[in-house]
């Protein structure tokens, strides 16, 4: 035996080798991850810094890398403006304490003027491959809403507010694209996701200006969603629109101590709870006998919005006197962010690849795949912020 492999050293080594790669992809499509223990808070902190380094490594020609293989070390070509977006507003409002996200932060914002953003008589929008979503819009407004640099950019943003205005009906409602696409779609589902976006957007934007026709335009498309979502949720309900709704109504409540947006808050969290599997996969917001509940498939980033808006529910019944209601959702917090805590790829887990720091800090769109989107680290370090500002508070 020890003759074989001298005389083929080579021939043995390639082997050796095509036989990591081959148990290194095994590993990376079906990723453990055990019945998840409470994370601490020093594993949230790190799990925030991970996630940090992996957007600012992950930076290229003016945007974010929007999709990445590690089984197979691709890199798709096809990105999507809102979740882009998405991640400029995390780098917006880094940049505030970090000079190099501050450089990050410039080169995206810049990048994203001259190539996607347009002007017309009714706003500004975002134009990315023949459309333009409302929640496109919302996002570029957030993101230059959180910008250290508001006033460079202060002319784009009362465009942006505009723009989502025009797309407001008089009923409060929004239409989901300022410019349509060519093909069918659904309006009610984009605004499971679009109308809480644009509500937030609206209000983060009125934060910043004190632009009471831009107040009441959020305050009236609430007035609508509240009545729909909440209401008449047994007819309406969906999980994505939860998350969005809970931030927005959460700010609005903070502006007008309104115990509507507070009750809204808790009846749709209370809902969403349904969703939360606590055996096949801890922490997840999905369970296949729900099929009538409107989810979509199992998805990380849906799951880490999801946490996002249970931590602004659980600080308002905290806050509120609602106990048991706080119990219940801080359980299913400590599940939740456990879970994308052990999703995410260690510095100890890729040390093989090519180029590790493609991956270190990335949260994998679910347990059995390895495919890394923008979106799923974005949503994770909302979360995980919004963890430590609620945790850490609660800690002193």
């Amino acid at each position: 035996m020890y003759t074989f492999i001298r005389n083929n050293r080579w021939y043995v080594m390639l082997n050796v080798f095509s036989l990591a790669i081959i148990l290194g992809s095994i590993w990376f499509v079906f990723k453990p991850v055990a019945l998840p223990e409470p994370a601490t808070l020093a594993e949230i902190t790190h799990a925030h810094e991970l996630g940090l380094q992996w957007l600012s490594a992950n930076f290229q020609d003016g945007v974010f890398r929007y999709e990445l293989d590690p089984q197979f070390d691709e890199t798709p070509e096809s990105s999507n403006a809102l979740r882009q977006l998405m991640a400029s507003r995390v780098v917006a409002s880094e940049a505030a304490t970090s000079d190099i996200f501050q450089e990050i932060h410039t080169e995206n914002i810049e990048y994203v003027l001259q190539e996607w953003y347009k002007e017309d008589e009714g706003g500004g929008y975002v134009f990315f491959k023949d459309k333009s979503k409302l929640g496109a819009n919302a996002m570029l407004l957030r993101s230059i809403v959180a910008s250290p640099d508001f006033e460079q950019y202060e002319d784009q943003a009362r465009m942006l507010a505009e723009g989502i205005m025009a797309l407001q009906n008089d009923d409060g409602s929004f239409v989901p694209w300022y410019v349509e696409p060519d093909y069918e779609y659904e309006a009610d589902h984009l605004l499971n996701f679009y109308s809480g976006e644009a509500l937030l957007a609206l209000f983060e934007y009125y934060e910043k200006t004190n632009d009471e026709v831009v107040l009441s335009a959020s305050q009236k498309g609430a007035d609508f969603y509240i009545t729909k979502y909440v209401e008449q949720i047994d007819e309406n309900y969906h999980p994505a629109y939860v998350p969005w709704h809970t931030l927005a109504y959460s700010k609005l409540f903070t502006l007008s101590e309104d115990t509507r947006y507070v009750e809204a808050i808790y009846v749709m969290n209370d809902r969403l709870l349904d969703l939360l599997d606590t055996t096949i996969r801890p922490g997840r917001f999905y369970k296949s006998e729900l099929e009538d509940e409107g989810q979509e498939a199992p998805h990380a980033s849906s799951d880490a919005v999801y946490l996002e808006g249970l931590l602004y529910a659980y600080e308002l019944a905290r806050d509120t006197g609602e106990a048991i209601r706080a119990e219940q959702y801080r359980e299913a917090i400590e599940l939740s962010a456990a879970r994308l805590v052990a999703l995410q790829y260690q510095s100890e887990e890729v040390g093989f690849l090519a180029d590790p720091r493609a991956y270190i800090g990335a949260i994998p769109v679910r347990e059995n795949t390895s495919r890394i989107r923008v979106d799923t680290v974005q949503h994770t370090l909302d979360a995980f912020e919004k963890y430590l500002i609620v945790f850490e508070a609660e800690s002193r």
